[in-house]
């Protein structure tokens, strides 16, 4: 992913949370720490890298991510317009009928 600048700040484009048992066992998140994705903003770094919500980021640019607060940690530090590996867990996103 390429993260862009949003003003001076880094910026993925993404809603995240802490990782919680429930949304381990809704979509089937073999991990115990981490982000989990909630929203990601169309057209965004994080869209554009192919995050979906469901999602739970677990290693950005090398840094082990073990909860919300580690990402915002991180974007706080990184440049804009660096590009970075993502590292994450699939989530089987539930379809609402």
């Amino acid at each position: 992913a390429m993260i862009q600048s949003e003003e001076s700040r880094a910026w993925l484009g993404c809603s995240v949370a802490d990782l919680s048992e429930a949304w381990r066992r809704q979509f089937s998140i073999p991990a115990f720490r981490g982000a989990a994705i909630s929203d990601v903003v169309a057209n965004s770094p994080a869209a554009v890298a192919g995050l979906k919500p469901g999602d739970v980021i677990i290693e950005i640019g090398g840094r082990s991510i073990e909860s919300a607060r580690d990402l915002t940690q991180w974007l706080n530090e990184i440049r804009p317009g660096t590009a970075v590996k993502v590292s994450y867990f699939r989530g089987l996103m539930a379809k609402v009928s």
